[in-house]
């Protein structure tokens, strides 16, 4: 196809406007023609589209910039709060197996299994002598035991610990002495365990002075029924216990079962009547 150099303006404008399209590009009859015309603001030249691609479209890139990261960066969910895993309490002795010793049941007479606390466990209660086991305490209720006596003392009432730990061949000797001098089965376990199978092997069980059926009517006794168990003391054989189990009432026994309860598993097959 051949043009005549003498081109019109309005032939060249059509062609710098982009109307048209000649491959080599624009005519160079009209290299020198008028200024382009200005751009139209509100009709944008037209593009030819070969193949689906627009000739010189500008490519997003990726712009590895710390201000640009910091500017577009995904603000991402705040991290949900686990709880924290909840730990077992730890006893201070294991909880032995819930059954009640089988020469003592023989007879009608229930007591319940207690394992020994580890002399390493034990430390002086601070009551009588230092050098008799019976005064030992496992090391979890001694500091419970003295906030006990001070807050009784605070209430104008005195209590004396007279027998805290006892040991299972402490328990043998006890039971043997009672069988020499002819004591019956009955007689025997109506007023003590037999080996193995008693509270005081824990060292969270205390006797208070005097160790007698007349503590019952002691100002130290009507104070503990009164506020022993907000300090985590309970007593162990009650009149209520003694028509289940058949063993005698005991003011002065109580044991540590802990402000929370958290020692309470350990006395569980006494607390539940399960032998």
């Amino acid at each position: 196809m051949k043009f005549s150099k003498n081109l019109t303006k309005h032939t060249c404008n059509m062609l710098l406007g982009g109307s048209l399209i000649i491959a080599g590009g624009t005519l160079s009859a009209c290299a020198n023609s008028t200024k382009a015309p200005a751009e139209n603001k509100t009709n944008p030249p037209a593009i030819k589209i070969e193949n689906g691609n627009v000739p010189n479209a500008p490519v997003a890139q990726v712009v590895n910039s710390p201000t640009v990261r910091q500017n577009t960066a995904i603000t991402q969910p705040a991290p949900v709060q686990q709880p924290m895993p909840v730990t077992a309490t730890r006893l201070p002795v294991p909880v032995a197996a819930a059954k009640c010793a089988p020469e003592a049941l023989a007879v009608g007479i229930k007591h319940f299994a207690y394992n020994e606390a580890s002399s390493s466990d034990l430390v002086w209660s601070g009551y009588g002598s230092q050098s008799d086991s019976k005064y030992k305490i496992h090391q979890e209720a001694k500091a419970a035991l003295q906030e006990l006596v001070n807050a009784a003392r605070r209430d104008g009432v005195s209590l004396t610990p007279g027998s805290i730990f006892r040991s299972v061949a402490r328990q043998k000797q006890i039971v043997a002495n009672k069988k020499s001098q002819g004591q019956s089965a009955r007689q025997i376990y109506y007023t003590s365990s037999h080996p193995g199978f008693s509270e005081h092997h824990t060292g969270l069980t205390v006797d208070f002075s005097p160790i007698e059926n007349s503590f019952a009517n002691t100002a130290g006794y009507r104070w503990l029924v009164k506020n022993a168990n907000q300090y985590g003391w309970y007593q162990s054989f009650t009149k209520d216990y003694t028509a289940y189990s058949g063993i005698a009432v005991e003011p002065w026994h109580w044991r540590y079962e802990g402000k929370q309860g958290e020692y309470s598993p350990i006395f569980a097959a006494s607390k539940n009547r399960k032998c």
